[in-house]
């Protein structure tokens, strides 16, 4: 157990839990460490990775008071989301509630999302006036396709579970049972096969680090935010 979040490992199944309901599951850099931490170090028999949420929400996001502009917040988020999409075990995420900025971005390094019928995510930073970082515009894309990622994006919408269900976002409407019982189905598969898979369908070929042209706009864009109105 860590500080704001539940890790636990029950047999092939390791569950991340973020357990800071009072601040809807906000995220710190000690939070967003710990999880990237914890799926580095998982034990070979684990097979699938359930990722949930306590509370009335999902995740908020990242805890803008102390986290959203540090660097250090960032690279944890970074290697966070590198872990989730970069180990071979599926990760099987449940949203009930928001889910958003980070917490979309959690949903979108996921590779099966089941979402409660009142779930709903937002990328806010075109509202917000932030940045965003190369890999989280593409893998959006990637997922729903440009037409649906340049309205996400750039018209700041919000997108309910069926809307989700609707463009690919998410693959299901249910409850955390059925995350449950689709993490005990993928446990029972042979876990090579499934390795295999999830690292081709990852091949993106995109990744966190930016050009020098789309270096400069992030800078400025949270250069920009960080400022006094």
């Amino acid at each position: 157990m860590k500080e704001n979040l539940s890790l636990t490992i029950d047999g092939p199944l390791a569950d991340i839990c973020l357990d800071r309901p009072a601040k809807r599951n906000a995220l710190t850099t000690e939070m967003v460490t710990a999880i990237a931490e914890f799926v580095g170090a998982l034990p070979a028999d684990v097979r699938v990775i359930l990722l949930r949420g306590e509370g009335p929400a999902f995740c908020g996001g990242a805890d803008l008071r102390v986290a959203a502009a540090s660097e250090e917040f960032h690279a944890g988020l970074f290697s966070m989301l590198d872990a989730l999409v970069s180990n071979s075990r599926p990760v099987v995420a449940y949203a009930h509630g928001p889910a958003v900025g980070a917490g979309m971005e959690l949903l979108l390094a996921s590779d099966i999302v089941i979402m409660a019928p009142d779930a709903w995510c937002e990328l806010p930073p075109a509202r917000l006036g932030f940045a965003l970082d190369n890999w989280s515009i593409r893998r959006l894309a990637d997922i729903v396709g440009l037409g649906h990622a340049r309205a996400i994006l750039l018209a700041s919408q919000r997108v309910s579970a069926q809307r989700a269900m609707d463009i690919g976002l998410a693959h299901n409407l249910g409850d955390c049972d059925t995350a449950r019982e689709l993490c005990a189905r993928i446990a029972s598969f042979p876990p090579r096969g499934i390795a295999q898979l999830k690292a081709v369908l990852n091949d993106g070929g995109y990744t966190h680090k930016l050009s020098p042209e789309h270096q400069q706009l992030f800078d400025a864009a949270w250069a920009a935010a960080r400022a006094p109105w």
